[in-house]
């Protein structure tokens, strides 16, 4: 896990104990944590951005809409304004507000299962509180694992793309030099561990087999058993076509084989977007990455048009696709006025042991709803 940004580390010292003393004061009972009368199911990470939060609250949604539980969605609605509310706002995902109110993960969200319910409240207590009260049977924790303030009967935590530097090495890749932001030694804390690998990076990323060894250690050095480290299930995330706004079974990737691609994404890492497609065969003119979470506003489009104009007179080709992610789709490609040339790429994330994560999801939330 690298620095990113240099010049920020003299700051990064400050974040992690402003985090250690934060959580301090909950193990001492300064600050207390309350438990719902439903089950809370948290998904979050150690690291900010890009770790793969919103395909893993999508998979959970999906599994237990299947097993008729009534869901609701807690989410602090990044990017949008209701984020800066301090009174929670639920909305039922059959008529969600535009992405600009609610931020553009919730948004997709909606889009995708509209039969949940979704709260935005950067309280996160609050949120819950006004979920149970709209009637949920469960509530899905949207990047939870820093919410000391709410009780999670099941803290899914995704691993970061790298194992940790060891000792003051933690420190580095803090916040804002680097993309830590909590202590890897929490990673214990949770019931289950996921590492996400895309077909296209599954040799250069650390599975199960490289992190099991690392929290072993972490176990051993706070003199804890090793049987406290929680089981590591692996996911990966394949590409299944590309699809306009009507046409949502997609087509496959090799229909773009004869296209003048490029893309255009508003994500933490937009290098794994293009290796993705690259993986997929798809060699695109150029990629312009906006900032994580851009609201694709009027300047952004107009910054984008000169883009795709210079790129067309510098390579002597007509432009015909404009490939996005889903999560830019939401703010970009459904409106009536968008261009007509934008296509949404299609992905899943899917289970490598799919039995024995079903199995961990009901043996824990088991407990959580028996009196």
């Amino acid at each position: 896990m690298s620095t990113s940004r240099p010049w920020a580390l003299p700051l990064s010292g400050p974040y992690a104990m402003g985090v250690y003393l934060w959580e301090l004061a909950y193990r001492k009972g300064i600050f207390r944590t309350e438990k719902l009368p439903v089950p809370v199911a948290g998904v979050g990470s150690i690291t900010a951005g890009g770790a793969g939060k919103t395909p893993l609250v999508l998979s959970l949604l999906g599994y237990f809409q299947r097993e008729g539980v009534r869901v609701g969605v807690l989410s602090r609605g990044y990017g949008g304004w209701r984020s800066q509310e301090k009174i929670p706002f639920v909305f039922q995902g059959e008529s969600p507000p535009p992405p600009e109110e609610i931020g553009d993960e919730p948004a997709l969200m909606a889009a995708k299962y509209p039969e949940a319910l979704y709260c935005i409240s950067p309280d996160r207590l609050e949120g819950g509180k006004a979920l149970v009260s709209a009637g949920v049977d469960l509530i899905l924790l949207d990047d939870g694992f820093q919410s000391l303030e709410l009780f999670q009967d099941l803290k899914i935590v995704i691993l970061p793309p790298d194992i940790p530097l060891a000792g003051w090495g933690w420190i580095k890749a803090f916040l804002p030099s680097g993309e830590l932001r909590d202590f890897p030694g929490r990673l214990l804390e949770a019931d289950l561990l996921v590492c996400t690998r895309g077909e296209w990076e599954a040799s250069d990323s650390p599975g199960p087999e490289n992190w099991y060894p690392f929290l072993r250690h972490l176990a051993l050095s706070q003199k804890l058993p090793e049987s406290i480290v929680p089981p590591v299930l692996e996911t990966t995330v394949r590409m299944e076509g590309v699809a306009e706004d009507s046409d949502r079974g997609g087509v496959p990737v090799h229909a773009l084989a004869e296209k003048n691609v490029v893309l255009v994404s508003g994500i933490a890492r937009p290098d794994r977007f293009s290796r993705m497609l690259a993986f997929y065969g798809v060699r695109p003119l150029g990629h312009l990455a906006l900032p994580d979470h851009a609201r694709f506003s009027d300047r952004d489009r107009t910054r984008i048009g000169k883009w795709i104009d210079t790129l067309e007179q510098s390579s002597h080709k007509k432009v015909d696709t404009i490939l996005v992610t889903e999560k830019d789709w939401v703010k970009w490609g459904r409106e009536e006025t968008a261009d007509p040339r934008i296509r949404r790429v299609l992905t899943r994330m899917m289970w490598i042991d799919e039995d024995r994560w079903v199995g961990v999801l009901q043996s824990r939330l088991r407990r959580a709803w028996t009196p």
